[in-house]
């Protein structure tokens, strides 16, 4: 007797979910970036992070 194999899925995700799900995927990636290139930014040139927040050095 071999042993069940339920741990393995039987049918992939509705094509719908899928691709959702990339999408989602996606939007996430490329908010990662934009946050990562305007944390680089401040960091290179802080005043444009409070330009950004329309604040001012004294």
């Amino acid at each position: 007797m071999s042993a069940p194999t339920s741990a393995t899925p039987t049918a992939s995700p509705a094509p719908r979910a899928r691709y959702t799900r990339v999408a989602l995927h996606l939007a996430g990636l490329v908010a990662a970036g934009l946050i990562a290139w305007l944390l680089w930014r401040g960091w290179r040139q802080p005043e444009l992070l409070l330009d950004l927040a329309g604040m001012r050095l004294c």
